[in-house]
């Protein structure tokens, strides 16, 4: 009588069976990465994005087209989810500026949010506007401002909101949802 083992088609099988689990093993041990679970988000349009400003802004200094840096104040959620946290970045640009002139003409200065940064690096489009006159602060600012009108200023912390532009999809995975 032939024993089990020295069956061909026997062996074979139970030979594959145990390369496969030791192989199975060896990943889990050496912490491979198993597939990431993907979750995708929807950020409604709306959502409110508050900001504050990372530099002061001068219809003296900037033009239009300048990169304004603005900074998360407050983490947005989705579902219990953060998608935006509090200190990210968040981007715009002056879009209109108007001198000081002659005989008190108050200078303007106009900026747009674009976009913030998501928890996973991808860009959130935020639509919100601003637009600054320039006016006095003291005696000595109203005696210039008479002659040449005082410029418009925007002050570096300046908080203002921006809003989601539309909806968004937001694709995170595991490690993203958990920060």
């Amino acid at each position: 009588m032939t024993s089990l083992w020295n069956r061909g088609p026997l062996k074979i099988t139970i030979i594959l069976a145990v390369c496969g689990l030791l192989h199975l093993l060896s990943n889990a041990a050496h912490g491979q990465p198993q597939e990431s679970a993907e979750q995708v988000i929807t950020i409604p349009d709306g959502t409110a994005v508050h900001l504050y400003l990372m530099d002061d802004i001068t219809s003296k200094k900037n033009k239009v087209g300048d990169m304004i840096r603005f900074k998360v104040r407050e983490n947005v959620h989705v579902g219990g989810t953060v998608i935006i946290p509090a200190g990210s970045s968040a981007v715009g640009r002056v879009i209109a500026t108007g001198r000081s002139g002659f005989m008190g003409h108050s200078g303007t200065l106009g900026l747009s949010v674009e976009y913030a940064l998501a928890v996973n690096e991808a860009k959130i489009p935020l639509r919100g506007e601003a637009v600054v006159k320039g006016g006095s602060r003291g005696a000595t600012t109203l005696e210039s401002a008479a002659w040449l009108g005082p410029a418009a200023f925007i002050h570096k912390g300046t908080m203002l909101n921006a809003y989601v532009n539309g909806n968004q999809t937001v694709s995170l995975v595991a490690q993203e949802i958990a920060k």
